[in-house]
């Protein structure tokens, strides 16, 4: 689970850094995102990642003004990708799991 867009990382050089990079690259929610993209169907494989500075914030955050900004960034995702929501639904609702 994240609050969106992934922290840049300063690059490290040498042997470390090599390893860390292939590490990382393994790891990363956006490439293993983008390898399901390409061997799934795309009425199997959903991610909704809404980036937005609200959500620049940790995952305990219990501002009550940091929560309501949030709330809003995702109601406009929500609506921004309301297609992708309705087809998810439709997939879910029509599922034999």
């Amino acid at each position: 689970m994240g609050t969106g867009k992934e922290p840049t990382r300063a690059a490290k050089s040498g042997i470390q850094g090599v390893l860390m990079t292939l590490i990382e690259s393994s790891t990363s929610p956006l490439r293993v995102s983008e390898v399901l993209e390409d061997v799934l169907d795309p009425n199997v494989y959903f991610r909704f990642n809404p980036e937005d500075p609200a959500f620049e914030c940790n995952l305990d955050e219990i501002r009550p003004q940091k929560l309501e900004a949030m709330q809003k960034a995702t109601r406009e995702y929500i609506e921004k990708h309301k297609e992708d929501f309705e087809k998810l639904s439709s997939v879910l609702k029509n599922s034999n799991v």
